[in-house]
């Protein structure tokens, strides 16, 4: 049976997503911060979809060493995933740092995905059929244009990763985001040889509790316009599960695949990118 992680998935898309991936006979892995809402969301699944494979891992992304834990408890109890999909991530009014020290977007939507995906990466490369490829899948953002470039090592504020320096919401959220299309872009090329596919996706400016939490602040001028939970999980599930995306790595999607700044990356920032990050997070 074909398992999968989708992480930050007691509701909105991650929640949808999950259920859909259930629904295709995935062995389901949920995960969030509260017990009652996983055990909620576990529960709502199996009845909705009849697939009692499905369970979950509580763990705060906002401290790295819950991350850790959690990827030991997944690779004490699995041999091999199908499918990882970093969905978690937050946004917060005010500039918050965690128990690690580091500014609390930058661990929960880089830093966690980050450290959790190169814990994973033995199971990943063990995926359970021989003829498929693992898949991670990072969700990103384009802002709220479909059709807006996507960010590289070349939009890395290098002076300012942590968002010391006037910070704001959507600084820190996006500064977050385009750290953790370097890192897809750079996993996907160091496993270019492996059975592993790494892309990213925007699933649009979706009506989910982030977003309404972004409204409440101004950002966001009218919350209704927004596009749907189901609308936005749609483009996850497409690189989750569409055979024609099965040998496709190393790329940016939003409604369709996108075209990326430049075909010649620039190495040794990427590779100064996973050094820094690879310390933030202890990586071995």
């Amino acid at each position: 049976m074909k398992s999968a992680l989708i992480t930050g998935s007691t509701n909105g898309i991650g929640f949808y997503t999950a259920k859909k991936i259930a629904e295709n006979g995935y062995y389901t892995i949920i995960h969030g911060r509260s017990q009652e809402l996983c055990e909620s969301a576990v529960k709502q699944i199996i009845t909705e979809t009849g697939n009692k494979n499905v369970s979950f891992l509580v763990a705060d992304f906002g401290n790295l060493s819950a991350v850790k834990s959690m990827s030991k408890k997944i690779l004490t109890n699995f041999d091999s995933l199908d499918l990882l999909i970093n969905n978690a991530g937050a946004t917060f009014a005010e500039r918050q740092e965690g128990i690690d020290g580091n500014e609390l977007t930058l661990t929960i939507n880089y830093l966690a995905p980050f450290l959790l995906t190169n814990a994973l990466l033995p199971l990943l490369r063990n995926r359970s059929q021989d003829d498929a490829k693992a898949r991670v899948i990072n969700v990103s953002t384009l802002g709220s244009n479909d059709d807006a470039e996507v960010a590289d090592e070349s939009d890395i504020n290098w002076d300012d990763i942590q968002t010391k320096v006037r910070y704001s919401l959507i600084k820190s959220y996006w500064r977050s985001k385009v750290l953790l299309n370097v890192f897809t872009f750079m996993l996907a090329e160091k496993e270019v040889n492996s059975n592993v596919n790494v892309n990213a996706v925007h699933p649009g400016t979706i009506r989910t509790n982030m977003t309404e939490n972004i409204a409440a602040i101004g950002i966001i001028e009218d919350i209704n316009a927004l596009d749907t939970i189901e609308y936005g999980a749609s483009r996850l599930l497409n690189l989750a599960l569409s055979e024609k995306l099965e040998l496709v790595s190393g790329k940016f999607f939003a409604h369709k695949q996108k075209e990326l700044k430049t075909s010649k990356p620039n190495n040794e920032a990427r590779e100064k990118l996973w050094k820094i990050s690879s310390e933030h997070v202890q990586l071995h």
